[in-house]
């Protein structure tokens, strides 16, 4: 187990108490639980995604998902979770995971009162990065698909991102004017 990476992902979670902290957590999505809880599942989710790329479920994955998320899944439970949470490739492809949304819009909120990015959607972005790369290549073996669909979800996160921080930045520079 990577130890740096496995610290990132806690930092990541805990983040999600920060921002619960200064009001800019799920609460302001109308949610009562933590946001940390969000972060964690979204994080889950990605990693469901990224298996069904290879259409492989090894005995790694599943101490993957135990190493870095706490989770003890059996490869049989990793199976009906995709199910349950249907991980529709094209869908999922397109869907930006809800704890992102919240880093985004608090960093939209902070841009657009000071014209200052505190980057904590981008941030995620490098948790979900280098959390995929690891998990990708745990089983020893990584597949085209695989490879296509981490890069494709990647770039749209990457792309709503700076279309937020853009947005963001246009209303300062409007309030400012």
């Amino acid at each position: 187990m990577n130890q740096q990476l496995r610290q990132m992902v806690l930092d990541a979670i805990a983040f999600g108490d920060v921002m619960d902290e200064a009001s800019l957590g799920v609460a302001s999505f109308g949610h009562e639980d933590k946001t940390s809880r969000f972060i964690r599942l979204d994080l889950v989710k990605f990693l469901l995604f990224l298996t069904t790329s290879d259409d492989v479920i090894s005995e790694k994955e599943a101490e993957f998902f135990r190493d870095y998320l706490g989770y003890n899944f059996e490869s049989s439970t990793i199976e009906s979770l995709v199910e349950q949470f249907e991980l529709k490739k094209e869908a999922y492809l397109e869907e930006t995971p809800f704890s992102m949304q919240v880093m985004m819009q608090a960093d939209a909120r902070i841009i657009a009162y000071n014209g200052q990015n505190p980057g904590a959607a981008m941030a995620l972005l490098r948790v979900y990065h280098a959390l995929g790369s690891a998990f990708a290549s745990c089983d020893d073996s990584v597949a085209e698909e695989e490879k296509k669909d981490f890069s494709q979800y990647l770039s749209m996160l990457k792309d709503h991102i700076a279309k937020s921080e853009e947005t963001a930045l246009q209303a300062y520079k409007a309030k400012e004017n």
